[in-house]
């Protein structure tokens, strides 16, 4: 039961980290072709959503620590780092 309970609270942070890796990348477009006056605006938001992958890392990091199932809490420590895309 409490390995189930571990997947399940590792699947909300690891698609909080997709969601802001794709954010990230959208902020560094807009940063690019933006008014270059709200460039700073891009930076805010790309430091707001690094935070929030770095929160969610250690949520994941957390849960895959306490699992019997090692081959499965290193598939989830892989997703960290494929979703952080080196910004954690």
């Amino acid at each position: 039961v409490m390995e189930e309970c571990l997947k399940l609270a590792c699947s909300a942070p690891l698609e909080i980290m997709e969601k802001c890796g794709e954010a990230i990348d959208l902020h560094k477009e807009f940063a690019a072709k933006g008014n270059s006056l709200a460039v700073s605006d891009a930076g805010v938001g790309a430091v707001i959503c690094r935070a929030a992958l770095k929160g969610a890392s250690l949520n994941v990091y957390v849960n895959t620590k306490l699992m019997h199932n090692r081959e499965l809490a290193d598939e989830y420590d892989r997703e960290i780092l494929r979703y952080g895309r080196g910004y954690i």
